[in-house]
């Protein structure tokens, strides 16, 4: 049944291209209706139109009460919300959508009508004209809050040709009316695009608005609506009623079509939500595509639709997929390799946007150790794609016992010649589950210094502290000796040798250094900085300040301040930084002789160590001399 209804209707479509009416121009045209036979007509149209509203009424009262009832609420609720957006969407940046929310009404019933299409039965088919009209106004009035002002005409063209054509459908039992509202239907077409695509007209657009995509958009459109118009006028004339009336219908509801859904698409209801504000650029172009995308799908399949080819590319587009490829002994169709491929892609999109979710709004509101957000994301990465190729391979129609061969080939390959990269995998897998190494981590490995950047699926990336990136394998990390320098916390201790010279104070010292140290910027107090007397060295006395600091990026910069602050306050407090001296005690002729007697005369000048503070050795020595 379905087969000799469909081939009844690609019958009818057929005879669009042969004449069912006479010519304009002849006279048995103009033939005048009588006012009782067009009156009687009206009356006839209105009667069916109410006796189906009201069956309509009787079946589905329920859901559209609820649906009048909602859109009511949703105004109200816009209306409350609008100061409150306003506040919150600040910047210039957004002024255009806060221009939208100025028309909270128009914002709700468009809304409202796009819910209604896919939650009420049948509401399009039956309510088309009042839909139509609730939701091409509300369109028209959002866009001129939002577009260029010169295309404000354009706009209110498609409002003004709407209510012709509904008009028209009015009429449409009078056939000679119905074809002189055509006419003049059309004829306003062709009369408003040859103004605005008038040269003189084109040269006055500024710019920077001619560049746009949306101007180049409009200035296609109008050259379409402008070529079907005349076509469609022409088929008028002669007598081509059926081609008439499905090219003027199809440029009327495509023209409808393509301003409500563009008003719709400019809706941002995402854009009220918390991660959206720190990423509004890349949310809104990743929105807007989808969006659009959806929208030119829909006008498409609407257009296509109501010039009756809707069901002919559907079996094109069918046809095509269901083309096998030339591979002997398998059996893939273009279909096949389109899912498997969406497939795939849909399980990257997912795994990217889950976490970009968890990300922006999910971790910063739990307490999760450090590292362990970026383990459960990139888990949660590995399992989803690995999820999203087994669904490719099913989609693909994939035989699993060609499957598990495939499989069974793979373990020996792993035998022969995978060990190392199924060592680092493993070893990724070690690191993110175990998690003795994590993003973030301050590392030594070897000679590599430096912070864990990513743990990949078969290395990771170490940034040394001169700027290069290590490419590390995963297996290192886990069969060699690391040092993690940030593991439990971020704090380091900082480490200051001092030396003064021989004859100072030591207390006065230890005061010094530990005055120094509690003071010092970004010191921690817990545990609290301490100074040490290590011992009596060649040249001075040993002290060293120990101190902690929880700004362990910045532990270098630190130390340097601390440095310039002792040496300031040994300045100041007359404690002298020795350098090392060596003095030389030349023996004279008689204590050579002395000591030859003894056996033991020198093979060089005896050295002695001494300071250069201690006035006491250097005047001893002089008198050695």
């Amino acid at each position: 049944e379905l087969k000799a209804i469909a081939d009844s209707r690609n019958a009818l479509v057929g005879l669009v291209f042969q004449r069912d009416s006479l010519p304009m121009w002849s006279l048995e045209f103009w033939d005048p209706m009588s006012a009782a036979e067009i009156q009687a007509q009206l009356v006839d149209h209105e009667k069916r139109e109410q006796l189906l509203l009201s069956e309509y009424w009787d079946d589905n009262r329920s859901g559209v009460v609820t649906y009048l009832v909602l859109s009511a609420l949703l105004g109200v609720a816009l209306i409350a919300s609008r100061d409150r957006v306003h506040k919150k969407l600040a910047g210039d940046d957004l002024a255009p959508i806060r221009a939208i929310f100025d028309r909270p009404i128009s914002l709700a019933m468009l809304i409202s009508f796009f819910v209604a299409l896919f939650t009420i039965p049948e509401i399009g088919r039956v309510l088309a004209p009042v839909l139509g009209a609730a939701s091409l106004i509300p369109a028209v009035l959002i866009l001129r809050q939002i577009v260029d002002r010169p295309l404000f005409p354009l706009l209110n063209l498609v409002v003004g040709v709407y209510f012709i054509h509904q008009l028209r459908e009015i009429i449409s039992p009078l056939l000679g009316l119905y074809r002189l509202t055509f006419t003049a239907e059309t004829l306003i077409l062709l009369l408003v695009c040859g103004w605005w695509l008038r040269p003189s007209r084109l040269r006055d657009i500024p710019r920077e608005m001619a560049r746009s995509w949306l101007f180049r958009c409009v200035g296609y459109a109008l050259r379409s609506v402008f070529f079907l118009s005349a076509v469609g006028l022409a088929a008028n004339l002669v007598g081509y009623g059926a081609l008439a009336n499905l090219i003027g219908s199809t440029l009327i509801w495509s023209t409808y079509a393509a301003v409500v859904l563009y008003g719709a698409s400019r809706v941002p209801p995402l854009v009220l939500l918390g991660m959206v504000s720190r990423h509004r650029w890349l949310i809104r172009k990743r929105t807007a595509f989808a969006v659009h995308a959806l929208a030119w799908y829909l006008w498409a399949t609407a257009t296509l639709r109501r010039a009756e080819l809707l069901d002919n590319a559907e079996e094109s587009v069918t046809a095509f997929f269901s083309r096998s490829l030339p591979i002997p002994e398998v059996e893939i169709t273009f279909g096949d390799i389109l899912a498997a491929a969406l497939t795939f892609y849909a399980a990257m999109l997912l795994s990217r946007f889950i976490r970009f979710l968890l990300a922006e709004d999910i971790y910063p509101h739990l307490r999760l150790a450090k590292g362990r957000p970026y383990a459960i994301s990139t888990l949660l990465h590995y399992i989803l794609m690995s999820i999203g190729f087994v669904l490719a391979t099913i989609a693909i129609g994939f035989d699993m016992n060609r499957f598990t061969l495939l499989a069974g080939a793979f373990g020996v390959g792993i035998g022969f010649g995978l060990q190392t990269i199924v060592n680092n995998f493993l070893s990724g897998i070690i690191l993110l589950t175990e998690r003795p190494v994590e993003v973030g981590d301050t590392i030594a490995l070897g000679e590599i210094f430096g912070e864990v950047k990513s743990i990949g699926i078969r290395s990771s990336t170490v940034r040394t502290w001169q700027g290069a990136e290590v490419i590390v394998p995963n297996a290192d990390l886990i069969a060699q000796q690391v040092t993690n320098w940030t593991k439990s916390d971020r704090r380091r201790r900082i480490e200051i040798p001092v030396g003064v010279a021989y004859g100072s104070d030591p207390r006065l010292v230890l005061e010094t250094l530990l005055e120094v140290g509690k003071g010092g910027d970004h010191i921690l107090a817990e545990p609290e900085p301490y100074v040490l007397f290590q011992g009596f060295g060649d040249s001075s006395l040993d002290f060293e300040l120990r101190a902690w600091t929880d700004e362990f990026d910045s532990f270098l910069q630190i130390r340097s301040q601390l440095c310039t602050q002792i040496a300031a306050a040994l300045e100041a407090a007359n404690l002298v930084i020795p350098f090392p001296q060596r003095d030389l005690h030349i023996h004279t002729g008689k204590e050579l002789a002395q000591a030859s007697t003894q056996d033991e005369v020198p093979l060089a000048p005896a050295v002695a160590p001494t300071d250069d503070t201690n006035d006491r050795d250097r005047s001893a020595g002089a008198r050695s001399g």
